[in-house]
């Protein structure tokens, strides 16, 4: 795992140029108070700029181990958080505009998601929301490779669309709650 003293963050990229800030923002993630909203500090920075709009960059390898340290450290309610991050970037590793993990991120990298995998699993011992369910499921699905299936899970919402008509329809299965 990269040291948040090192360097090299300021040879690492972002969206926003060097990562030299990216540090300081899992530093703060450390001692953060459980997200509540979609623009909590230091959550939005971080989605921001280590995912932002589907892109992903060398900063984003360099930040997942220390995404899942904090993770273990945090209640289990907490976890769907850290690992829908972590799977997002995973899932958007594997587009064809990613860059390349760097060599010596690369071990750090890999044996985090074995500990996004199973931390998934432990969390799926509890109950859940549906929404928390899907973040488990697809981040599950994520880091054992199986990409396409685990952003169906984590980016469904219940509905459905026609690729011919546009028609929009209740999945299989939600077409029951329909009258509810």
């Amino acid at each position: 795992m990269l040291d948040l003293h090192s360097p090299r963050w300021k040879q690492l990229w972002h969206a926003y140029g060097s990562a030299e800030n990216t540090p300081g923002l899992l530093v703060q993630l450390k001692v953060a108070p459980p997200k509540k909203g979609y623009r909590d500090e230091p959550w939005f920075s971080l989605w921001s700029s280590l995912c932002h709009q589907g892109d992903v960059y060398t900063a984003s390898y360099a930040a997942v181990p220390h995404i899942f340290d904090t993770a273990t450290t945090r209640p289990v309610e907490e976890k769907p958080d850290f690992l829908l991050l972590a799977a997002c970037i995973e899932a958007q590793r594997h587009t064809k505009k990613a860059p390349k993990i760097p060599v010596d991120l690369e071990l750090a990298y890999k044996e985090s998601l074995q500990l996004g995998d199973a931390m998934a699993l432990v969390c799926l011992g509890r109950d859940w929301s549906e929404d928390d369910y899907r973040v488990l499921l697809g981040s599950l699905t994520i880091f054992r490779g199986k990409i396409p299936l685990g952003n169906m899970l984590l980016n469904f919402d219940g509905d459905c669309q026609c690729p011919k008509c546009d028609a929009v329809f209740p999945a299989l299965g939600y077409d029951i709650m329909k009258d509810k």
